[in-house]
């Protein structure tokens, strides 16, 4: 419910009126340390930063969520380094998949399965692909959502905010029913 949501959103600094776009971060200077990568988890929260600012809209929030093999320390350090800390928020380690699900409005990802479980929700999902040599996991539920072309980010993300939703994938049954029960007690917890 949206008091829930509130809640959850006032615990993570975010205003509730905020529209809230969630960076589901992966480690891909790790993973692909031999690849000449062209964009990894750096350069990708800038573009997503610097696409959020070109909307130039005042009710827009960036709040990144990374993943358990992520350095907080090393991102705090790059945000202070790059003069952004101000304009981003990164998840707290308490906060829950299905707390930042239940906050976010919009969720960019690269290829995560978390992407697949915010299409099961319906919220706007963007895959962003934009290392061209790269072998990224083929999931088929995000090729609708994937963008290998970093000009396009703020339109679609001005797209998303737009149209508010995104046409709910198909999983089978079991699949949504598993994101749903992480979510549900969330919800229903006057507590939070």
């Amino acid at each position: 419910n949206s008091k829930t949501k509130q809640k959850i959103k006032e615990r993570a600094g975010i205003s509730s009126k905020s529209i809230t776009i969630l960076l589901a971060s992966e480690p891909l200077s790790k993973d692909f340390p031999f690849n000449n990568l062209i964009y990894d988890e750096y350069s990708i929260l800038l573009l997503v930063n610097n696409a959020i600012k070109c909307l130039q809209k005042k009710n827009l929030q960036l709040i990144v969520r990374l993943h358990p093999r992520q350095s907080r320390s090393e991102f705090y350090s790059f945000l202070k380094e790059k003069d952004i800390y101000n304009d981003i928020i990164i998840s707290s380690r308490n906060m829950t998949l299905a707390q930042s699900l239940a906050i976010a409005d919009i969720v960019i990802g690269i290829t995560s399965v978390y992407l697949v479980k915010a299409l099961a929700l319906g919220k706007p999902t963007i895959s962003l692909q934009f290392n061209p040599k790269l072998d990224y996991v083929q999931i088929p539920y995000l090729e609708g959502i994937k963008i290998i072309d970093p000009s396009m980010l703020d339109f679609i993300i001005n797209q998303k905010i737009s149209n508010n939703s995104d046409t709910k994938i198909s999983l089978p049954t079991s699949s949504v029913k598993k994101v749903w029960n992480e979510i549900i007690p969330l919800l229903s917890n006057s507590n939070v």
